[in-house]
């Protein structure tokens, strides 16, 4: 999440910015940008991303795939085909899920923006 986030972040501050620079967002887009992500922050990226750091940490590595329902999926995926597809299919979904999101709030937010300028 740590890398995809970072692009997500560059490309909507990119949109942000060149909707400035084209006149169809004033200056205020920058502060509902770093509302939007903020909440994205709180809400997913550091909820998966503390979620994944407990399991490094509280797991008997000599036993994490015994005791943890992410690590048995991983194990099973490395020998049954459909389901390594279905588990990237989930992932790329769940990252996918948040780009539109980010997006769509910036969008709906260039929007007033340009309307009020």
């Amino acid at each position: 999440m740590g890398l995809t986030g970072g692009i997500v972040d560059v490309g909507n501050l990119y949109d942000c910015l060149r909707g400035i620079y084209e006149n169809k967002a004033d200056e205020s887009i920058l502060d509902k940008y770093n509302e939007v992500r903020r909440k994205v922050y709180l809400d997913l990226i550091d909820v998966i991303s503390s979620a994944n750091i407990r399991r490094l940490f509280a797991l008997d590595p000599d036993r994490a795939v015994e005791q943890d329902e992410f690590f048995q999926m991983v194990k099973k995926a490395e020998t049954d085909e459909d389901f390594s597809r279905q588990l990237q299919n989930v992932s790329f979904s769940c990252e996918r899920c948040c780009v539109v999101f980010c997006l769509e709030l910036l969008i709906e937010a260039i929007g007033r923006a340009s309307h009020t300028a």
